[in-house]
Formats: structure tokens, C-alpha cells, sequence
């Protein structure tokens, strides 16, 4: 596979999965997405910290005026760019040699004896993270559409929502909230696509690549309920 078609199946991936599932079957490549991923996710972080940053902003100013509020709100830029530009990309990428190793592992009780299985489905992860990085890019989009002055609070940072929307006391139950957040129509698309790239690198038919993939992202959601202990933790090291 070549570099040019490396980047071309970045955006093919959204139309035309299983040809790129393909390539990646003969090939297996994750060095683009990786690129493009930590490109996107930078891009995207620099201009979501000014939405984050507005609804304290206004706390702040209505509270300790513009004098004693410049302080406090600086230190929080800098938390907040460690936060947005270093860690969450590192833990997204985190979520990808979890997630394509809880694949790896649930494949085997499906799957032959295939060479790079391993390799071929962290490929086939990384390359699916277009989904989320498209479901972000929207989000930007329609908040700076609103304008940051609209934002009140953390529910205008959310765009597209997922099951918690149901959720009508969202406080009770931190854990429960985790889970119907990561069930969105984007991670329904991302899953749904993993389960083409497992059909196609893993060679198990239809029913088996959705119940591995289903499985696997439910692994993972309980997994990433520890994620806010874990960049607490982090941060406290750092700040």
C-alpha cells in the first residue's frame, strides 16, 4: 500500500470500508491515521478550550471581577492545554491498543491462524477512528456556528448526543452515565465498521465480527470508566 493510498483511505474509509479493509488485509498500516489522528487532535483541542473555557469565564468575572479572575483563569488555560493538546490524544491512542487488543483476543475464539491478526485489527481500529474524528469536527463546527457566547455550561459542548440524553437524573450515577454516553449514532457507525474490518482481516462472518466488536467496545467503556481517575492522577503530577 502506498503512502498516497494510505491518506486516500483515510476518507474512503467513511464510504467504502471494506475496500480499505482490504488493502489493509494485504498490508496492514496504521502510521496515517496516526498521523492524522494526533494533526486532528490537536487542531480540534485548540479550538474547543475556548468553548471549555467560556462557561468559567463567566463565572469567574461575575464573581471575583476582572482583577482577581485573570490569575485563577490563566493557571486553568494551562491545565486545560496539557489536558486537551497532550492527554487526551494520548489516551485516545491508549484506547486503541486496548481496544484492538480486546479484538485480538475475542477473534481467537473465532478466527483461523492468521498472519499479523494483531497488527491487521489495531489497523483496522486506528483507521475507524475517522468516525469520532468527524463526530468531533462537527461538534467545533456547530458550536463556533452558535458562538462561544451561547455557551452556559458543559451540555452546550455536547453535540451529538448519545444515550444519557435519556438519563433524567445524570448526577446519581457516574458509571451509568459513562455508558450511555459512548452510545451515540457515531460509536453505533464505528462499531458497525469494526465489524466490516473483522469480517474482512479476521475472516469470520457477519454475526461473529458484530458480537466481537459490540463486546469489544463494551470492554472498553467499562475500562475507560477509570479514564477521569487515571488523568486526575496524571494531572496532579504534572500541575
Amino acid at each position: 500500500m502506498t503512502f498516497k493510498k494510505e491518506i486516500a483511505n483515510i476518507f474512503n474509509i467513511l464510504a467504502t470500508p471494506s475496500e480499505v479493509f482490504r488493502d489493509i488485509c494485504e498490508a496492514p498500516r496504521w502510521r496515517v491515521p496516526f498521523i492524522f489522528f494526533v494533526l486532528s487532535s490537536i487542531t480540534i483541542g485548540w479550538f474547543m478550550i475556548p468553548a471549555i473555557m467560556e462557561p468559567m469565564k463567566k463565572i469567574f468575572y461575575s464573581s471575583f471581577g476582572d482583577s482577581g479572575s485573570d490569575a485563577a483563569i490563566s493557571a486553568i488555560m494551562k491545565s486545560m492545554l496539557v489536558l486537551q493538546l497532550i492527554l487526551e490524544p494520548f489516551f485516545k491512542i491508549v484506547r486503541w491498543v486496548v481496544f484492538a487488543g480486546i479484538l485480538f483476543f475475542l477473534s481467537m475464539l473465532f478466527a483461523k491462524d492468521i498472519p499479523n491478526l494483531f497488527r491487521r485489527i489495531f489497523s483496522v481500529v486506528a483507521y475507524s477512528e475517522a468516525m469520532f474524528i468527524l463526530m468531533s469536527t462537527i461538534t467545533v463546527l456547530f458550536i463556533y456556528a452558535k458562538g462561544l457566547q451561547s455557551i452556559e455550561g458543559s451540555d452546550d459542548l455536547t453535540v451529538v448526543q448519545g444515550l444519557e440524553y435519556f438519563l433524567k437524573d445524570k448526577a446519581s450515577n457516574a458509571a451509568l452515565l459513562a455508558v450511555l454516553s459512548n452510545i451515540n449514532p457515531f460509536s453505533i457507525w464505528y462499531i458497525l465498521t469494526v465489524s466490516v474490518g473483522l469480517r474482512v482481516v479476521a475472516d469470520m462472518d457477519r454475526s461473529q465480527a458484530f458480537a466481537t466488536a459490540a463486546i469489544g467496545w463494551f470492554g472498553w467503556i467499562a475500562l475507560s470508566i477509570l479514564q477521569p481517575a487515571a488523568m486526575k492522577f496524571v494531572m496532579d503530577l504534572i500541575v
